[in-house]
Parts: structure tokens; C-alpha cells; sequence
């Protein structure tokens, strides 16, 4: 099982704020400019995050938004503890699947 100790912190802050950046891409109002904008924002970080862990995660939820959208706001590093982490892997098991991806391009490297 995956568990948020399988990952930096700062990791862990880049995975919430790909989800964050994907429910982005998914607003209606969004325009044409704004997505580019995300999407080389996004491409960017293929620098610190495989290509391959960033396209297993899914957008975030109304809730793990709220938390994501907060902590970005506040300036903290509620991303990155162990509680907060834990319940954004509740609410969206795409991390859970991008951190083994991750760790496991990280053990074969």
C-alpha cells in the first residue's frame, strides 16, 4: 500500500497542485490563454515529475480543491504533512497511484 512516507514533502506538494492545475483545465470558463498558461506550467514541471506520474492524476475534487486552493492561498506547507497528504489520498487515489509510479521509476533509475 501506498503511504504518503513513499515520497518527499516536496513532492507531495507538486502531486496536489497537478491535481489542482488538472481541475483547472476542466472549468468551462476557462480561456484559451489560461490553458496554455497551466499547460506549460505543467510541462515545466516534467523537470522534478516523470511525464508518465503527472498523466495518472486525476483532477481534484470539490473538497481536495478546497484544501489545495487554501494552503496555495495561505502560503503553507499543509500540502506536504502527513495528515493533510493522507486525506487528499482518500479523496483522490490518483496520488496514490502517481506516488507508486514515481518511487518505482525512482528505484529503477
Amino acid at each position: 500500500m501506498t503511504t504518503n512516507k513513499d515520497i518527499s514533502p516536496g513532492h507531495r506538494f507538486l502531486l496536489a497542485g497537478i491535481s489542482w492545475l488538472n481541475r483547472m483545465l476542466i472549468d468551462p470558463d476557462m480561456t484559451a490563454r489560461e490553458r496554455l498558461q497551466i499547460l506549460e506550467h505543467l510541462n515545466g514541471l516534467t523537470e522534478k515529475i516523470d511525464p508518465t506520474t503527472m498523466a495518472v492524476i486525476e483532477p481534484a475534487g470539490d473538497l481536495d480543491n478546497q484544501f489545495i486552493t487554501d494552503a496555495i492561498r495561505n502560503e503553507t506547507d499543509l500540502l506536504e504533512t502527513d495528515e493533510i497528504f493522507n486525506h487528499l489520498l482518500q479523496l483522490n487515489p490518483s496520488l496514490g497511484r502517481a506516488i507508486q509510479i514515481h518511487t518505482g521509476a525512482k528505484a529503477t533509475a
